[in-house]
Order: structure tokens, then sequence, then C-alpha cells
């Protein structure tokens, strides 16, 4: 009897091993609004909010995608500012410029994303277009994505 106490203990000691070392597995939450038009331009943009699967950590980014149709229009200015916040608290943040980008290519996509962060959760993902077309600045407030742990 008593062999097979100890020989149960041992089995579930090497079982429970590989529960403790396996990394946290990624987690990616994600938002977008409605595709939206600018000067003949059509935009698809993505907010989100990461963890890390082996690291842990978390990074916000807004990924904005853009086909031009007939005599698009240019801009002056399109910054796209990216946030990891956690109730609504700046935690990082990034500027990101793609005027020139945008003014030069058809068809695109870039990526503004935060720094990578140990802040802990919940944390969500936001972000902010400020764009130009000459007549003066414009705010595209995009929707805040879902929270992360």
């Amino acid at each position: 009897m008593r062999k097979r106490v100890f020989a149960l203990a041992g089995v579930m000691a090497i079982a429970a091993v590989p529960a403790l070392a396996t990394p946290a597995s990624a987690v990616k939450r994600c938002e977008s609004p409605p595709q939206d038009y600018i000067s003949n331009i059509q935009f698809v943009v993505e907010t989100c909010v990461e963890r890390h699967h082996t690291t842990g950590k978390f990074q916000a980014r807004v990924t904005v995608k853009w086909t031009k149709l007939n005599n698009p229009g240019g801009f002056t200015q399109f910054d796209v500012y990216t946030r990891l916040e956690r109730n609504d608290a700046l935690i990082e943040g990034r500027n990101c410029d793609f005027e020139s980008k945008i003014n030069r290519y058809d068809s695109g996509a870039e990526t503004c994303a935060t720094a990578w962060s140990t802040r802990n959760p919940p944390l969500t993902g936001d972000g902010t277009i400020y764009y130009n077309t000459g007549p003066g600045q414009k705010t595209w407030q995009l929707p805040g994505t879902p929270s992360i742990r």
C-alpha cells in the first residue's frame, strides 16, 4: 500500500510539471469601426490590444488600410495616435505620421504600435486619427477594444 501511495504521488508530481512550464497563450482583442471615405480614399481601420504569448507583455496597435478611388485628394496631415490604457488612463502611447505614404501610394497598410508594457491587466487599446485635407484639422476617434487580461 505504501508503495502505491508514493508511486501515485510521483506520477502526480511529474504530470504537474508541464502545466507549470507552459508559457502564457497569446490573446488579442480587436475592434473595427465601419470603413470610411475621406477625400475619395477608402479607409479600413482596426484597433487591437494583445498579450505576447511568451513574455506576457501587452501592446496596443492601430492598423490603417487605404485604397484610393477616382481623383483622390491629398493630406497635409494624417497622424495616428495609439494608446494602451487601463480604465481609460494612459499606460503607453505612440504617434505615427502616415501622411506621406498615403499621399504617395494608391493602396497600402501601416501599423502604429505602442511599446510593450508589463502593467497589470485589464488593459485596452484605443486610438485617434488626426487628419487635414486643407480646410483644417479633423479628428476621427476610433472605438476602443474590449479589455484583455
